[in-house]
């Protein structure tokens, strides 16, 4: 049985094929603002993933199309972790999608943001 994480940041995680994808997010969830939060990627045996370059952040909206975040991400002191900054323009359903390999099957979570 695992204890829950401490107040200081919620978190959300998703594995897919043969990586897993955590978010840790800031204890007062993500607002319409630009915001911070660390990803870490591992493949299924534990190991961290290293080199990825991209992420996305997409809200769905009417008639089909998305609207992208800015967002930058870059490689944390720890293999397969990383910080990633989000520019949130309107609270809602977002999706954060990454693609550990070039070959990799992408993995898509989910993020809600309020209003500041």
């Amino acid at each position: 049985c695992q204890t829950a994480p401490s107040s200081t940041a919620s978190q959300a995680q998703r594995t897919v094929g043969n990586y897993q994808v955590q978010v840790e997010l800031p204890a007062q969830g993500l607002k319409v603002r630009e915001e911070t939060y660390t990803l870490h990627v591992t493949d299924t045996s534990g190991q961290p993933v290293s080199g990825i370059t991209h992420v996305q952040v997409t809200m769905p909206m009417e008639g089909g199309s998305s609207m992208t975040a800015p967002t930058s991400l870059t490689p944390g002191s720890t293999p397969g972790t990383y910080t990633v900054k989000t520019e949130f323009t309107m609270a809602g359903d977002w999706t954060l999608s990454v693609r550990p390999t070039a070959t990799a099957q992408q993995v898509a979570l989910a993020l809600s943001v309020s209003e500041s």
